[in-house]
């Protein structure tokens, strides 16, 4: 089953014997063979069918291939990336300020794979990407979406089994990272979220503080062009002091408008800040009638950027 596959073909120098740490919270460090990539595998989760990863990654790769031979050192579209099949889905996130090109996505995607085949065990992947010389870039995740989206919704409202690997939302369970949560579906609300939380965990206060601050970036394009489209369909901002950056996507064929971005600060914000801390997660959302996943985003936190702050402001 881990045998004969493109990425044992492009890597067939490396030596590594991997297997799980005795501490399943603990994260695996990978270096990708013959690259300057390496991956921090922060969670591991639900099975999968590893010839449904070998084919996810072929059609990635087929996917970008045009722009790997065309823009190699170009930062991959919107910093973003994904590709699905059967149920299956690869995302990649490019971190505000940083660049993952597309030969790097290439080499990437190969990586995930040979990571798989080296642990002998097909599962959902959380990883944090590294680049020589240029730090952490990004994050991504080989995740199971057949439990997201409009069938879960229902289900979600009527089932209240603890099996579900998604839940509704609750505040007590904000504490635990490396799951998923459901938000609630109100009668009047028009916003849905699925949260994938994967650390690190973030303070509410600068949770609460970036929200504020997005919504407070917005207020003239909201007053004058509420109904305008975002441009590129998309919405970076980084809270300065707080360590904390959202960014907001539009998927091909939708429009997220300045009032919609309003909307979905809010009831995130609704969904997110109480008494305890959070972790970093990345999410998708869907609007009534739900149909199908609208937009994604992520909030990320890095605390050296409070430790800049601090070194700035005292000097």
């Amino acid at each position: 089953m881990f045998g004969n596959n493109i990425a044992l073909q492009l890597f067939p120098i490396a030596n590594y014997s991997l297997s799980l740490p005795e501490n399943l919270t603990a994260s695996i460090h990978f270096h990708i063979p013959n690259t300057p990539i390496d991956l921090t595998f922060t969670s591991l989760g639900r099975p999968l069918t590893f010839v449904t990863i070998v084919e996810t990654v072929k059609l990635a790769i087929i996917e970008i291939s045009i722009d790997v031979d065309l823009h190699p050192t170009d930062s991959i579209t919107n910093g973003f990336f994904q590709q699905r099949y059967e149920g299956l889905a690869i995302r990649i996130h490019q971190y505000v300020g940083k660049q993952v090109t597309w030969s790097s996505l290439n080499q990437l995607l190969l990586g995930i794979q040979y990571f798989l085949s080296q642990l002998r065990r097909s599962c959902e992947l959380r990883f944090e990407i590294d680049v020589t010389d240029k730090g952490r870039v990004g994050y991504g995740s080989l995740w199971d979406t057949s439990l997201e989206g409009n069938d879960f919704a229902k289900r979600a409202v009527n089932e209240t089994s603890h099996q579900l690997p998604i839940i509704s939302i609750s505040r007590s369970a904000l504490t635990n990272s490396n799951h998923s949560l459901l938000s609630h579906i109100p009668n009047e609300r028009r916003i849905i979220f699925s949260y994938h939380f994967f650390g690190p965990t973030i303070p509410e206060s600068a949770t609460s503080m970036c929200f504020r601050l997005a919504r407070q970036s917005i207020r003239t394009n909201l007053q004058l062009h509420h109904h305008q489209e975002l441009p590129d369909g998309s919405f970076q901002y980084r809270a300065e002091g707080s360590g904390v950056s959202i960014g907001i996507n539009a998927y091909a064929g939708k429009e997220i408008s300045w009032l919609l971005l309003d909307h979905i600060f809010r009831d995130m914000s609704g969904d997110l800040i109480g008494e305890d801390h959070l972790s970093a997660c990345e999410f998708e959302f869907e609007i009534y009638p739900f149909e199908r996943p609208y937009g994604y985003g992520s909030l990320q936190y890095d605390p050296a950027a409070i430790s800049s702050a601090i070194k700035r402001t005292s000097a």
